[in-house]
């Protein structure tokens, strides 16, 4: 059994959730970045990216920003919470 993991850094702040895949983890990145944008009370640009790439590329440019989309296998975990329950 395969997850996506997404790990956002961001002024301090660490965020980590998984998810059934890469495009739901993606979506997640780009929901994050943009619930940013759209609640700052600083307007980081005149105009926003159309871009999803774009938009994500350019957030994380800031110092100190970064975020990983890892895979991970949990199949032996999956089997041992399976074989727990049994």
């Amino acid at each position: 059994m395969q997850v996506s993991v997404l790990v956002i850094l961001y002024r301090g702040r660490e965020r980590i959730t998984v998810h059934d895949d890469s495009d739901k983890a993606w979506s997640e990145l780009v929901n994050f970045v943009d619930a940013f944008w759209k609640n700052s009370d600083v307007a980081v640009l005149t105009s926003t990216p159309a871009s999803e790439e774009q938009r994500v590329k350019l957030f994380f440019s800031e110092t100190g920003a970064s975020y990983i989309l890892g895979h991970a296998d949990v199949s032996a975990l999956a089997a041992h919470v399976m074989a727990m329950e049994d």
